[in-house]
């Protein structure tokens, strides 16, 4: 486990400094990783992007700019290396897509679906 949490946080590293714009911040405890990013939604952009690229990682309900990334404990040094090359795929192309050009758009794809603390409805008799 010490050595996949190594290639893990090498490789994680590397990623963010390919783009520094974007990935704002890599938690890592062991193989519980979070990676934050620039955007309010951008884990659940990133859920989707890894998703298309074979990777299954969930945005953090708590925090939407969050994405939760826990590799198997199991996995060998060559598919790890896999997965962080399909992360960094990922990422480019989200980013290449120019979706992030227009804050406006991306706020109007996750409206319907994704409100915000602040707009979800009071449980009967708690304030806000």
């Amino acid at each position: 486990v010490d050595a996949l949490t190594a290639t893990f946080a090498t490789g994680l590293a590397d990623i963010a400094a390919r783009h520094p714009d974007w990935l704002d911040e890599v938690r890592q405890a062991g193989l519980v990783i979070g990676l934050r990013f620039a955007h309010p939604m951008g884990g659940m952009l990133m859920t989707r992007a890894c998703y298309d690229a074979g990777i299954w990682a969930m945005f953090a309900g708590f925090d939407r700019s969050v994405l939760q990334f826990k590799p198997g404990l199991l996995m060998s040094d060559a598919e790890a290396g896999e997965a962080l090359a399909r992360l960094g795929a990922a990422i480019a192309g989200l980013l290449g897509t120019g979706i992030l050009d227009d804050p406006a758009l991306v706020s109007r794809m996750f409206a319907a679906v994704a409100p915000t603390h602040e707009e979800l409805p009071s449980p009967k008799g708690v304030r806000r």
